[in-house]
């Protein structure tokens, strides 16, 4: 995990090769032990919160969807689970 501070406020950056997703999955894997170290802080503030997904530069052969497409998809998975799991308003997420 990296913290730092730029024109946005803090930004929190998780390095996700198989720690948050599996390669190609927007699915989250077990996230609690990266999300229940920095959600409970992210909820005690009143920012909006904006969710960044990313991905690797592997392409999906033959299907009509995109590493870009996966990474919005990551972003909403992360978004959904800090909203289900640690009570972080939806109007505060931003995927």
């Amino acid at each position: 995990m990296n913290f730092r501070f730029d024109e946005r406020g803090l930004v929190i950056s998780v390095a996700t090769d198989d720690v948050l997703f599996a390669s190609g999955s927007s699915e989250l894997n077990d996230a609690d032990g990266v999300l229940e170290v920095i959600a409970p802080e992210i909820a005690t503030f009143p920012n909006a919160v904006f969710v960044d997904g990313h991905t690797d530069d592997i392409p999906f052969p033959g299907l009509d969807f995109t590493n870009r497409d996966l990474s919005a998809e990551r972003a909403l998975a992360v978004a959904a689970e800090l909203e289900r799991n640690y009570g972080i308003a939806p109007d505060r997420l931003i995927p």
